[in-house]
């Protein structure tokens, strides 16, 4: 029976695990020394040319004000239970009152960012927020981040069933606990389509600069996809069960 049942489970684990999509994986190695317009997919957001962002060395450095780029990944639509990552490292130098560096969006729409991750001045450093669509309330965390150190920080998007009760689950170097959980705050619904991700250089002394790498978004399937992985795994148990009885009498 065993080797009826192994090529079974491999399959189902496989599935399970190819279900969870990677959409970007972003690490910028590839590219030259030059603007990051035009490699890899990167496109401009609006039509500022300040600042144009730039590679060095592998990294993206970004400055308090200037020119905002996006890439495209695969379209996205909302559904219960479903979840949307957003990660990157960052390592900020300087930080002003407040203002967002990274979002996500929709290609077609250059004024509606979601899930959007600020930092603010704070004594002895900075704390991270979260605002989850343009039109929404800024929260903030409030456990003091150091400059000039290296963060690997993720917000997952979570999708609730219904309208206007979405989270964003902020973590810091992969800690078990949250560093930030945010509540859809705004008067409106959440999207039905996101499909970008987008860099940001803000406005002006509000805005933090800092160094971005390793940008990586992944799309998490529903718990009901685990449901029925392990439905699938209890049925080829119950079968192999009576086929051994079976063998027995």
């Amino acid at each position: 029976m065993k080797r009826y049942l192994l090529p079974v489970v491999a399959a189902l684990v496989f599935s399970a695990t190819a279900a969870a999509q990677t959409l970007v994986n972003e690490n910028f190695n590839s590219y030259t020394n030059a603007g990051l317009i035009g490699q890899g997919g990167w496109v401009i957001t609006g039509t500022s040319t300040v600042n144009p962002i730039t590679v060095s060395s592998g990294t993206v450095p970004m400055a308090n004000t200037g020119q905002d780029v996006r890439l495209q990944f695969t379209n996205v639509e909302p559904a219960s239970g479903n979840s949307l990552s957003l990660s990157a490292q960052i390592n900020l130098s300087a930080v002003g009152a407040g203002d967002y560096f990274l979002h996500l969006g929709d290609m077609a729409n250059t004024s509606t960012f979601y899930s959007r991750i600020y930092a603010r001045t704070a004594t002895g450093g900075y704390q991270l927020g979260l605002m989850a669509i343009s039109s929404g309330t800024i929260t903030y965390g409030t456990e003091v981040l150091s400059l000039n150190n290296n963060y690997t920080i993720t917000a997952v998007w979570n999708f609730v069933a219904g309208t206007l009760n979405d989270t964003i689950t902020l973590t810091v170097n992969g800690l078990a606990s949250p560093y930030h959980v945010h509540t859809w705050n705004s008067a409106t619904a959440e999207p039905t389509l996101i499909n970008s991700v987008n860099l940001r250089q803000g406005g002006g002394a509000a805005a933090p600069a800092l160094v971005i790498d390793n940008i990586i978004v992944t799309a998490i399937p529903e718990p009901s996809t685990y449901a029925a992985l392990f439905g699938a795994l209890a049925l080829v148990g119950v079968i192999a069960h009576r086929r051994r009885q079976k063998r027995a009498a």
